[in-house]
């Protein structure tokens, strides 16, 4: 897990006391920390690696909020979001099997390269959809939150080694997940 920011706008739509439609369109950053062990009895080969990328995320959100009183709201919220990524930097070090420390480090970027291990650049899957949930309180213009996003989509790249293309999404697969804290200011807004 990583820590990072977002920021952006977002509408609120007021279909009724009790119903909003929230469409946002955010910055956000993603991430991934990952270690790696293999002993192979005489011989052992660590490896720890970070990587933080930047998104572009379009949720979607339907809102059900409770008024407690003119001004205050509990809010509960679900919706699809779809994003793109930008790019991104990872950095890792380890030690070899001969147990000498070495460092890697590159750029993450959008994109279905047929080989993820060439160079120092790492790819990923530019698109991502999946779902997001959580709750919130708006009080006044104000709305604090709470909210889990899960990705549905495998960001993984694809290879040109045709049995890493065929154990794709088996061994392992990459997916967003992350939790949100939010404050959004509403302008205009009287309750």
């Amino acid at each position: 897990s990583t820590i990072g920011f977002h920021v952006g706008g977002i509408v609120n739509v007021q279909v009724n006391e009790y119903v909003a439609i929230r469409p946002e369109l955010l910055y956000s950053q993603a991430g991934y920390k990952y270690s790696f062990y293999r002993d192979f009895g005489f011989l052992a080969w660590e490896y720890n690696e970070t990587a933080h990328w930047g998104n572009i995320i379009l949720p979607v959100k339907v809102v059900g909020q409770y008024p407690l009183n003119d001004y205050i709201k509990l809010q509960a919220f679900v919706g699809p979001y779809a994003s793109i990524v930008l790019d991104g930097r990872y950095e890792g070090n380890g030690m070899n099997v001969l147990g000498y420390p070495f460092e890697a480090s590159g750029k993450i970027v959008p994109g279905k390269k047929p080989d993820n291990y060439s160079g120092e650049t790492r790819y990923i899957n530019p698109w991502d959809f999946g779902f997001n949930f959580g709750i919130g309180l708006q009080a006044y213009s104000f709305i604090f939150s709470v909210d889990y996003k899960l990705g549905l989509t495998d960001i993984q790249p694809h290879y040109s080694n045709s049995t890493a293309e065929n154990n794709r999404g088996t061994d392992y697969t990459m997916k967003n997940k992350g939790v949100n804290f939010s404050i959004a200011y509403l302008f205009g807004c009287k309750k």
